[in-house]
């Protein structure tokens, strides 16, 4: 892949990957509200897993292969790293609501054990994107 395949890839993965996390917000605020979309919340997380993976496979194919200039790959790397950060950080802030939810009983198709799961899950990548950052800093 070129540089600007790797980068229109990059865009367009962090731009479905914010959208998803916008509607997670709104269906999170209608059930907040008494709306029973608790499936769909439950549909939305399976959907955000897939897009952590597809971040961490890009992620790897950057660093590994790919791209022939090192500054324009450390370049492409650290915007992913970054638009990572912030996705995640996002999806972070969403995933504990849920486990507030769960543990209060009111969502009960969604298992608590699941979701601390993936709070575990975007943790660990975002400990290993902080560090790569400041360690190139």
């Amino acid at each position: 892949m070129t540089y600007f395949e790797l980068l229109k890839e990059v865009q367009e993965i962090t731009l479905t990957h914010e959208r998803l996390l916008n509607r997670l917000r709104v269906e999170l605020g209608r059930f907040s509200r008494g709306s029973n979309n608790e499936e769909l919340v439950k549909d939305l997380i399976e959907d955000l897993r897939y897009y952590r993976r597809t971040y961490i496979n890009l992620t790897n194919m950057i660093s590994k292969k790919g791209v022939k200039f090192n500054e324009v790959r450390d370049e492409l790397y650290t915007l992913l790293e970054y638009n990572i950060l912030i996705s995640l950080n996002n999806e972070l802030e969403l995933l504990t609501k849920i486990s507030k939810y769960v543990r209060e009983g009111r969502m009960r198709l969604i298992m608590l054990e699941d979701v601390l799961n993936d709070i575990e899950s975007v943790n660990i990548i975002l400990n290993h994107l902080s560090n790569a950052i400041y360690s190139t800093d």
